[in-house]
Parts: structure tokens; sequence; C-alpha cells
């Protein structure tokens, strides 16, 4: 129904000179949610003339948004991306930092390969010659305490 013939019987409607099928058009005119805005104050009058009249006003359809749940899915994503690439860093670096090469010689500790490698050297050689020199070992190795 157009705005026109709506208004024309809404005014016979107050009259008093509707008939029960024009009644009906405008209760259906009024529950169709296409009302105009200057019959929008009488609306709910006729939804509660109609649900007198033992009609039921059309359920209006309510727009439910869908939240999209990739957004959670993108940031549980990069977080396990970074929390894999923390724990790669972490393990690189403490392997980069850690010594290979480790001794405690004469009361210091030795973490150069070469000077690790010339006490070993040192050590295997006295431990090869004919005639160790035990007593200058202890006395290097226990000098320290």
């Amino acid at each position: 129904m157009n705005e026109n013939k709506a208004k024309q019987l809404v005014d016979r409607y107050f009259e008093g000179a509707t008939t029960l099928r024009e009644e009906q058009e405008l209760y259906a005119y009024f529950t169709s949610g296409h009302v105009s805005a200057e019959l929008t104050p009488l609306k709910q009058m006729f939804l509660d003339m109609c649900q007198l009249q033992g009609c039921e006003p059309a359920p209006v359809a309510q727009v439910v948004s869908i939240k999209p749940r990739r957004h959670w899915r993108k940031v549980a994503i990069a977080a396990a991306v970074v929390a894999t690439a923390g724990i790669v860093a972490a393990v690189w670096f403490s392997q980069a930092n850690s010594t290979d090469y480790e001794m405690m010689a004469y009361g210091q500790r030795l973490t150069n390969r070469e000077a690790v490698m010339h006490e070993v050297d040192r050590t295997l050689d006295d431990a090869q010659s004919s005639a160790p020199n035990v007593g200058a070992e202890l006395k290097d190795a226990f000098a320290q305490y």
C-alpha cells in the first residue's frame, strides 16, 4: 500500500467510515514495518487494535551479525609463530654462547681452544714419558687449594 492510500484510510478510520476489509488493510500496512514517518505515531495504536482483532503482527526479522572467528585464529597463529621463534632463538643463542672447550688448569679456567689443546697435549706427553714428574704434576694440580 502506498503512503497516500494509507493516509486516506487513516482519515476514514477516524471518521468511522472504513469497512472491515479496509481496516484489515490498515493493520497489514502498520504491521509490515514500512510505515511512513508521518504515520509512525499511529503505528502502536494500530498494532494494538490489530491484536484486539486477533491478528498477530508479522515478526520483524532481526539482522544478526556473525562475528568472524578468523580474527582470533590469525592472532593464535601469530602467537604460536612468535613463541616458536622465541624458543628457537633461545636455544640457538644458548648453544652459540656455550664454549666447546673448557678446562681448569693451574687454578684458571681456560676456554680458548688452543690453550686447552696445549694443556691436554702437555699432560699426555708427561703421562707417556718414561720418567713422569708426578710430584710436580700433583703440586701444580693442588697448588690452587
